[in-house]
């Protein structure tokens, strides 16, 4: 009869025991890397989509960014004093956006370096009159360009 020898299982569990002890934290690390990515990836993707509604309804929009709670929204109108938030297409409500809650858990804004009013201003050809940057996690930094509104992600 062929087979495992109780020692020999046993060495093998202790090897997957020693190995999973290091292994797992590295996972772990590297899941939450993969969350700051995929949050600023979002956030990139939601100040393009701030551009389009500039663009595509001839008006100005704004995503204005708040580090204290953690969120940003984005807004539409003719001007700051009369904007209204936009509405989410997807999910049919206004446009927030919560970080550290669901699949962004532990992402947080640590840094906005984008004026003291904390927006993003488009014009309706789509333009911005101010450039800045956007810090999550101490790591991953989305960058805006002047002008031309170009968003991309630093650190990475």
């Amino acid at each position: 009869m062929k087979g495992f020898t109780l020692t020999e299982i046993i060495i093998t569990l202790v090897i997957l025991g020693i190995i999973s002890v290091f292994a797992i934290p590295k996972l772990y690390d590297h899941y939450e890397n993969i969350k700051v990515l995929a949050a600023a990836k979002q956030i990139m993707a939601d100040i393009r989509y701030a551009q389009s509604v500039a663009m595509n309804e001839h008006d100005s929009s704004w995503v204005e960014f708040d580090d204290v709670q953690n969120l940003y929204k984005i807004y539409s109108g003719p001007n700051w004093a009369t904007n209204s938030i936009v509405n989410n297409p997807y999910e049919n409500k206004p446009f927030i956006k919560y970080l550290d809650h669901g699949e962004y858990k532990n992402v947080v804004i640590t840094s906005l370096n984008i004026g003291s009013a904390k927006y993003i201003a488009f014009d309706w050809f789509g333009n911005t009159s101010n450039s800045g940057e956007i810090v999550l996690n101490n790591s991953t930094t989305i960058k805006v360009e002047n002008v031309t509104g170009m968003v991309q992600i630093v650190g990475w």
